[in-house]
């Protein structure tokens, strides 16, 4: 979903073919086929668009093993740290001709998020509020410690629990 977003924000939403339905933003996605779930997308759907390049996660091992052998150009770019993001937006700048679309997304981000931190320190530490974001069906889970959510959750002022455990996302229990 970010990188589709990611996308349409630098202009190049007509090169994007498929996305998954947790891809529903910008509106204009309602306008591409859907290739199942980010974590159950389906192969058989994907090699009917034949694309020429797939934006995957690690967890995509059926992509990986189905169009990894020359097929198609796979990239994975994960973000680990808001920095991560910026060098992701660049980087498809880079691949769909846009960079000064991306520059300028960028720097409409570092800009937000400079005035989020001068609004976010007038705020005593004491009344900052704990935050936590829940996921999943079957299981619950969250954001390690030491992820990107739980880095932006900081920039806007909550403090994220810390549960001893690292990860993008991490299986709790209620306990």
């Amino acid at each position: 979903p970010s990188i589709t977003e990611i996308l349409f924000r630098i202009g190049a939403g007509d090169s994007v073919k498929a996305i998954t339905y947790h891809s529903t933003y910008p509106p204009e996605t309602t306008t591409k086929e859907i290739v199942g779930g980010f974590f159950l997308p389906s192969v058989k759907a994907i090699e009917a668009i034949g694309p020429d390049v797939i934006f995957h996660s690690r967890f995509h091992r059926q992509v990986m093993d189905k169009f990894g052998h020359g097929k198609c150009l796979l990239i994975d770019l994960e973000t680990g740290s808001i920095a991560d993001s910026y060098e992701n937006i660049l980087v498809l700048g880079k691949i769909f001709n846009k960079e000064n679309e991306a520059a300028e997304l960028v720097a409409g981000i570092k800009d937000q998020l400079d005035t989020i931190a001068g609004k976010v320190a007038r705020i005593p530490q004491e009344k900052r509020k704990t935050v936590i974001r829940f996921m999943g069906r079957d299981r619950i889970m969250t954001p390690g410690d030491d992820s990107f959510q739980n880095e932006m959750i900081k920039a806007a002022g909550g403090i994220p629990p810390e549960l001893g455990k690292n990860g993008n996302i991490v299986v709790i229990t209620k306990e």
